[in-house]
């Protein structure tokens, strides 16, 4: 009976560390998936937050000054942010730039099309030049004098006019011809010229904005 016990014992004994060994396999075994689990999410987290949104406070290899763009985070740690050439955006941030330069755009065309306007109401400018016996000018009127004409006639326009859209495209001198009823006709050369250098009528075109025609 001593013998039974003991037997008995043994085996209970037995059977107590093979179930705590098995427990903490178990446990071990779902603490290693848990954990692969939550590496893997960390590693989705870091994939998907990897890149960042930055303003370029200024011109540089990555961009121009201004420029809104997507960079790495070893990009935006180890040069943007240390030398000062950024920024970063914000989701509501960006909203509101957007916002913000959609309202300027609007208010640029609008303006930009009261400018073009006025020129076709006061479709004629004059230039004064000094001028020679045969007609020819002391030197020549180009695209940049005649901007400049512009600017000093639609003062209130400066925004338009120095913005890069603004410029000339072609200039035609304009013939004038008589008709046998004794009247003037005015026509357009085919020619382009690239500066005036003899007093006369001529065409300009003129590019103001690209949303106004």
């Amino acid at each position: 009976k001593f013998l039974l016990t003991l037997l008995f014992l043994l085996l209970s004994l037995i059977s107590v560390i093979y179930s705590y060994n098995t427990f903490n396999q178990y446990k071990l075994s779902n603490h290693y998936n848990v954990k692969i689990s939550f590496s893997k999410l960390l590693a989705q987290k870091s994939t998907a937050s990897d890149k960042l949104r930055v303003k370029l406070l200024q011109d540089s290899p990555q961009g121009k000054k201004n420029e809104i763009l997507m960079v790495s985070k070893a990009m935006w740690l180890n040069v943007l942010l240390p030398k000062k050439l950024a920024v970063v955006v914000t989701d509501e941030e960006l909203e509101a730039l957007n916002k913000k330069n959609q309202d300027a755009l609007i208010n640029e065309i609008n303006i930009a099309s009261e400018l073009a306007y006025e020129l076709d109401s006061n479709d004629i400018i004059v230039i004064k030049r000094k001028i020679g016996s045969n007609g020819q000018l002391f030197g020549s009127v180009n695209h940049k004098a005649i901007i400049e004409e512009i600017k000093s006639l639609y003062k209130q326009y400066d925004n338009v006019i120095n913005s890069k859209y603004f410029g000339v495209v072609s200039i035609n001198e304009l013939i004038t011809k008589q008709t046998q009823s004794d009247s003037v006709e005015i026509i357009k050369s085919n020619e382009l010229i690239n500066e005036i250098r003899k007093s006369g009528l001529y065409s300009i075109r003129l590019k103001i904005h690209p949303k106004v025609n």
